[in-house]
């Protein structure tokens, strides 16, 4: 299965240079912030927060014991837990690291904080 995607990227990024540069670009396409909370409050206020940056509601959504994940519209977010209550929240919104993206991203973190309380660092 893993076999099937991972081609896909090297096809992608084989097209030429400037794929190479938005593969890379792609992966660092993202803003991480660490809360103290559960898993559970940081899944529920994401879901709640992406509605309200007028990202449409979530198309994909999975809870498991130690790992999170939402996937809605052009914004993703994955969510992990770490020891002595730590979660660390990643958030990246459209497809390439742009000002605008990292902007986006920067408000799903303003609007979790409100909710879960200040991030303890990245």
């Amino acid at each position: 299965l893993l076999a099937l995607p991972l081609a896909g990227c090297f096809g992608a990024v084989a097209v030429g240079a400037a794929g190479g540069v938005a593969a890379a670009k792609y992966v660092q396409n993202q803003e991480t912030r660490a809360y103290r909370t559960s898993l559970r409050s940081a899944y529920e206020a994401s879901l709640a927060v992406l509605p309200e940056l007028g990202h449409p509601a979530a198309s994909k959504a999975t809870l498991g014991p130690t790992e999170a994940a939402i996937r809605a519209g052009d914004a993703k977010v994955g969510i992990a837990q770490f020891p002595e209550g730590i979660v660390r929240i990643a958030v990246s919104v459209g497809t390439f690291e742009t000002d605008s993206n990292r902007r986006k991203a920067l408000l799903v973190h303003e609007r979790l904080a409100a909710r879960l309380g200040p991030s303890t660092g990245p």
